[in-house]
């Protein structure tokens, strides 16, 4: 069973560790809103900011830091509406599990969390939900939420993406 938490400064010791992990298997943080592109200070700054929707063309968000049992396992980003670029690239939830805690079902439990978080904070009850086209894990996960394949698109950041809904009512 996982908690889903807000990260704080005294996460910087785990945070460090995934980010550092994650590199080296040569993967990019998802779900975390460049936690692995700037110091770390300035990261938990540009978050809260991002909470607030102080951050200009971007829709507000919010970072979670999964833990299972005092350990963080994944991270994950949920943006409270949409605008066309999160419409046509990525949707309201990006999720990430680190590359030692996989296929333990963390992944389910963070988007399952970030679903109700979406509904009962933001009243979001239709989310988009987006994995690309290779990420098979990422779509039974999108599944197993009872998410509706809509398309296949492709953009020049993320290539080949899958779009799923999940209704929530």
């Amino acid at each position: 069973m996982i908690v889903l938490k807000r990260p704080t400064k005294e996460d910087e010791e785990s945070i460090i560790a995934f980010v550092n992990e994650v590199q080296a298997h040569h993967e990019t943080c998802i779900g975390a809103s460049g936690v692995d592109r700037m110091p770390f200070i300035e990261w938990l700054d540009k978050i809260e900011q991002g909470h607030q929707g102080q951050i200009p063309n971007r829709v507000p968000f919010t970072v979670f830091l999964a833990f299972a049992e005092n350990h963080l396992v994944g991270m994950c980003n949920v943006r409270h509406h949409l605008n066309d670029s999160l419409l046509f690239d990525s949707g309201h939830i990006g999720y990430m599990v680190r590359p030692s805690e996989r296929q333990k079902g963390y992944a389910k439990q963070m988007l399952r969390l970030s679903l109700d978080y979406l509904k009962d904070t933001h009243h979001v009850a239709n989310v988009l939900v987006t994995c690309n086209v290779n990420n098979r894990a990422s779509e039974k996960t999108i599944l197993s939420q009872n998410g509706v394949y809509e398309n296949t698109v492709c953009s020049k950041e993320h290539g080949l993406t899958k779009h799923f809904w999940i209704k929530r009512d």
